[in-house]
């Protein structure tokens, strides 16, 4: 699990792989731990968002016949879009690291 937060106390926890996941769709490192200063959160929130509606007009494309449905990449990166959002709103700079805990 990786856990995403911000100074305040802000955060939430992800699977590692899909962690990584969006942290590449950003364009960033996927180094665990990994920050992102306050004054870089709007380019990779914008490289995210971009990346989100290109995935999801590939995913509509594909034909998914399996029995239980995908979970869309928007879905998955919502959590971590309202970090970023409210972390912009705060100057705050957002961090990761492992957590052992899974909380």
């Amino acid at each position: 699990m990786i856990r995403f937060e911000n100074k305040s106390g802000s955060g939430f926890s992800m699977v590692e792989e899909d962690a990584k996941q969006l942290l590449g769709l950003m364009k960033h490192s996927s180094d665990v731990p990994g920050t992102i200063p306050s004054q870089d959160i709007s380019a990779y929130l914008q490289n995210l968002q971009s990346a989100i509606i290109a995935e999801s007009s590939e995913e509509q494309a594909e034909d998914i016949t399996e029995d239980e449905p995908a979970v869309v990449i928007g879905t998955r990166a919502y959590p971590l879009i309202e970090l970023f959002k409210m972390s912009l709103s705060k100057d705050e700079d957002i961090f990761w690291r492992q957590n052992k805990s899974g909380l």
